[in-house]
């Protein structure tokens, strides 16, 4: 994984460890992070319907390897969301600290976290 970097940190920038809600919808077409989402419990009844919440793994300096190009400053995300299959999925997103800045504010943990840990834990 990336290096992170060190950094002071002040205002919105990000910081690793702590969730995030994506203000609004990010990207187009098939790509695109909608920012809302249903979350469900484990016996796939719903939750709640809210804002997407993202945790920051790192921040990375410009030209990391296996982040992508950007100018600036990345930071990379993860969102926890339940497969069809009943497992709990984890992806990843990587933006310019920039576009952080805008799209997103102070979040929470989801449920399918603690579920994704516990997935872990299990090996399965």
């Amino acid at each position: 994984m990336a290096s992170p970097k060190p950094r002071q940190v002040t205002g919105k920038m990000p910081v690793v460890g702590r969730w995030y809600r994506l203000l609004r919808d990010y990207g187009e077409g098939p790509g695109m992070v909608k920012a809302t989402h249903a979350y469900f419990a484990e016996h796939g009844v719903e939750e709640s319907a809210g804002p997407r919440q993202m945790l920051v793994l790192e921040l990375c300096e410009s030209g990391t390897h296996g982040i992508g190009y950007s100018p600036s400053d990345s930071v990379l995300l993860a969102w926890f969301q339940r497969a069809p299959s009943g497992r709990i999925s984890r992806h990843h997103l990587a933006l310019p600290e920039g576009h952080f800045v805008e799209l997103f504010g102070a979040g929470s943990e989801p449920p399918e976290y603690a579920q994704w840990q516990r997935q872990q834990e299990a090996g399965s």
